[in-house]
């Protein structure tokens, strides 16, 4: 599913950022293939996620749920998403 945003929302900052060769690569690649080569829109993407996974987590804590490992936490939002096979969604 290739997803390529339009403009830009609203302002943005610049900032920088420091990894291994490898993990650019992954990174570009990614991006390339799923938003159209902007490694910005990547990072966002991942962003939105993390935002997303830290208010499930805050959600079950504030009603008493202790913490979810990785696989369940996959495993609720893939119900949330109505993917009931537990796969996971490509931004």
């Amino acid at each position: 599913m290739k997803r390529v945003p339009s403009k830009r929302a609203g302002s943005t900052r610049t900032m920088s950022i420091s990894v291994d060769a490898t993990t650019e690569e992954v990174l570009r690649t990614f991006a390339k293939r799923h938003f159209g080569g902007n490694v910005s829109a990547l990072v966002t993407a991942m962003a939105k996620e993390l935002r997303r996974k830290e208010a499930l987590a805050w959600l079950l804590a504030s009603s008493g749920v202790p913490r979810l490992d990785a696989e369940q936490t996959q495993a609720l939002l893939a119900e949330i998403d109505g993917r009931s096979d537990g796969s996971k969604k490509v931004a």
